[in-house]
């Protein structure tokens, strides 16, 4: 695959570890991996690390989860242009059928 490009979405560190310890809590089908929030932080440091190895590889970009929610327009643009795909408004009007 040496055409492939890779989209990194990171979350806040605190929100991604407390969402990890409760799914923990309420899946069964997740086993005992994050059974405690040093689990949970330790596969967020490592998690981290994967992300910045690749933050100097141009096959790569690290988007902002929180820029997702605030700005998805803007976020998905700039994901779009990285793909060299269309615009997203002209997806979108594909998906709608507005356009040929």
């Amino acid at each position: 695959m040496s055409g492939a490009k890779c989209v990194h979405v990171v979350r806040d560190g605190r929100a991604t570890v407390a969402s990890l310890y409760d799914a923990s809590r309420k899946y069964a089908d997740w086993g005992r991996r994050y059974c405690t929030l040093e689990a949970c932080i330790d596969q967020w440091n490592r998690d981290m690390r994967v992300t910045r190895k690749y933050q100097s590889d141009s096959r790569h970009i690290i988007v902002s989860y929180h820029d997702a929610v605030v700005a998805p327009d803007a976020m998905a643009a700039r994901v779009f242009e990285f793909l060299g795909l269309p615009a997203v408004d002209r997806i979108m009007d594909m998906r709608l059928g507005t356009i040929d």
